[in-house]
């Protein structure tokens, strides 16, 4: 695809799509480091006679990671940028490095829970958060900006160079391990860990082994080139089973990039995002340590997650799809936990983005203070009957233009009166409708998604 053909979107976290098509090929890589690149020297006001800021790249574990990577770290060292490297490592690792570490930018190629044959590319600013709307949006612009771009690239010993930095994955694990206090540890616990083959296959193993619990791995093999395939959280079928075989205490199940952790307890069920949410919320409640009793999800969490805080005098404040709206809403009301259904957690005294890992620590913590078992734990959120349909679609009209639905949603809504809700949405990170819907009655609301459903064939791609 050429810059002239179409414009270039970042969707709800960053470029993604099919790797070595349309914008995801190493020259629109290189386009885009030197596009971002120089839009993050002008917002640190770095001039060209200033000292080379610090770009921190990472990746996860797909075949076409490096291509991406080759061509994104050549468009920052255009732009007068020295790179570093960090190679196969969780997503929040290079925010937290980046951070730590006092680099310009963060810069991570993943498509997350997406198959093997996607990718993308997302940045991180040097504060370890996500990048404001505003200079995500200026992005693209710069990138489709021949002229900025031209004045943009350095020359000579101002091109940016490649350094050298020591033991990435460790200095992250060190700065997770925090996040599970002192003087407890697992004590041989038996835990089954899922790492989709992706960037957390070294990491998850590592630090939980490290806490003394008795790891058994699936899908840990990064070198496969098969992230997220048959494994990981959005598919955990292998990792209940190994539970149940295993008669471990509980499974651990990341996504491709470790951004994302979902539980399965000890009788092989799984937890979800919201589950994590209110173990998590109600025991902060209890001890007094959730600032304004503040709990901050998306609109996909279940209502029962809202009426279960306020039960215990909090409040959950809801924000759209993606973890990058619940960390702004968190920092503009102070809270200190938030997160999505699809298991995005944010512990925000311990993370600036949503951390697998770090998330999983939390989680255990709060178990091992509990001392029951997960199963039990789980039972403090009774969900109300939800559906949730993702259908695969070729193009995203705006919905309002999408015959029949306005009609069809509004007699469903009808029906649901007072006692459900129906919310449709397009992915922000793939080629899919999502149609959620919450009432009293499950078997109402399947056959309230298959009407709700019925608009879209049009848009469905061919089954060949």
């Amino acid at each position: 695809m050429s810059p002239n053909e179409a414009r270039l979107e970042f969707g709800t976290d960053g470029v993604r799509g099919l790797a070595n098509a349309g914008w995801l090929t190493p020259d629109n890589a290189a386009r885009l480091g030197l596009a971002a690149g120089s839009l993050f020297r002008e917002a640190a006001g770095i001039s060209p006679d200033d000292p080379r800021p610090v770009v921190m790249i990472g990746r996860d574990s797909r075949p076409s990671g490096l291509m991406l990577e080759n061509g994104l770290a050549a468009g920052l060292q255009s732009a007068g940028i020295d790179v570093i490297r960090l190679g196969l490592i969780p997503t929040p690792a290079v925010a937290a490095l980046a951070r730590t570490e006092k680099a310009l930018a963060g810069a991570v190629i993943s498509a997350s829970h997406n198959p093997a044959a996607d990718n993308g590319i997302k940045f991180f600013g040097g504060d370890g958060y996500k990048l404001t709307d505003e200079m995500e949006a200026s992005i693209p612009a710069r990138f489709h900006d021949e002229t900025a771009l031209h004045h943009a690239r350095a020359d000579g010993a101002r091109v940016g160079i490649e350094q050298e930095f020591e033991s990435p994955l460790d200095r992250y694990l060190a700065l997770a391990r925090l996040a599970f206090p002192d003087g407890i540890n697992l004590h041989g616990q038996k835990l089954v860990i899922d790492a989709a083959n992706g960037a957390a296959s070294e990491a998850a193993p590592a630090i939980f082994r490290e806490l003394d619990a008795d790891v058994t791995c699936i899908a840990c093999d990064h070198t496969s080139g098969r992230i997220n395939e048959g494994c990981g959280s959005t598919q955990p079928e292998a990792l209940v089973a190994a539970v149940r075989e295993q008669r471990a205490a509980m499974g651990i199940a990341f996504d491709g990039d470790a951004d994302r952790v979902l539980f399965v307890d000890e009788t092989g069920s799984v937890l979800d995002g919201d589950e994590l949410l209110a173990i998590a919320g109600v025991y902060l409640l209890e001890q007094n340590d959730l600032p304004n009793g503040l709990l901050v999800a998306t609109v996909m969490s279940n209502v029962a997650l809202d009426k279960l805080i306020e039960s215990h005098g909090g409040q959950v404040i809801r924000t759209p799809v993606g973890d990058r709206h619940v960390i702004q809403a968190m920092r503009q009301k102070g809270a200190v936990l938030g997160g999505e259904q699809s298991g995005h957690l944010i512990f925000h005294r311990h993370a600036t983005t949503g951390d697998g890992i770090v998330s999983a620590l939390r989680i255990l913590t709060i178990l091992e203070r509990l001392n029951v078992p997960l199963s039990q734990a789980r039972r403090v959120l009774q969900k109300a009957p939800q559906v949730l349909r993702n259908l695969k679609i070729s193009r995203k009209p705006l919905l309002e233009e999408v015959p029949g639905l306005a009609e069809v949603q509004r007699s469903v809504e009808a029906e649901l009166a007072d006692e459900g809700r129906v919310l449709i949405r397009y992915s922000g990170t793939s080629n899919q409708v999502r149609i959620l819907l919450e009432g009293p009655d499950p078997t109402q609301l399947e056959a309230m998604a298959e009407r709700l459903a019925q608009p879209f064939a049009s848009l469905q791609p061919d089954p060949a």
